[in-house]
């Protein structure tokens, strides 16, 4: 959907390119010096075949990195652990959301542009810490939905 909305913004309006504004983005970034905890990079076209092909290391960066001993430092194997939790989370989100949720549009709205969000930063930042100040920014918008979603009972009566 957000595909066929640039595919039509750049054939509406040929002046305005939003892929050239991601790929200088990323070519800003990549001009940084390169830090400890820096990534490689697929080289983004401002076309939407490099951005397919370019897909699956947006969403690692976004979503999987960092991970515990991907990176040496301690605060950075802080933020592995906190990546952990997320996963815990997205976990138990799957396995014990409670049944009969009405749909809120702002939730719905929430997770989607937190998701978009995060995969733009995936194609645009080449660092770990840059990822992760991007990060905190949308993860609140994607995981209190999450987390008010659970349903806490049953998590309690598995202890039992």
């Amino acid at each position: 959907m957000v595909l066929i909305a640039i595919l039509l913004l750049q054939n509406c309006l040929p002046n305005y390119n939003p892929l050239q504004l991601i790929v200088q983005r990323q070519q800003n970034f990549l001009l940084l010096p390169i830090g400890t905890t820096s990534y490689d990079m697929v080289i983004l076209q401002p076309t939407i075949l490099s951005f397919v092909k370019a897909l699956p290391m947006a969403a690692t960066h976004s979503f999987l990195s960092p991970l515990p001993a991907q990176f040496s430092g301690f605060f950075i194997q802080l933020l592995g652990i906190e990546q952990l939790v997320y996963f815990a989370i997205i976990i138990c989100y799957v396995c014990f959301t409670k049944k009969n949720i009405p749909a809120n549009y702002f939730i719905i709205f929430s997770v989607v542009f937190s998701i978009f969000m995060l995969l733009f930063t995936g194609y645009i930042a080449n660092t770990a810490g840059a990822l992760v100040r991007y990060r905190s920014i949308y993860l609140p918008l994607l995981f209190m939905p999450l987390l008010a979603s659970i349903d806490y009972t049953k998590i309690v009566q598995i202890k039992k």
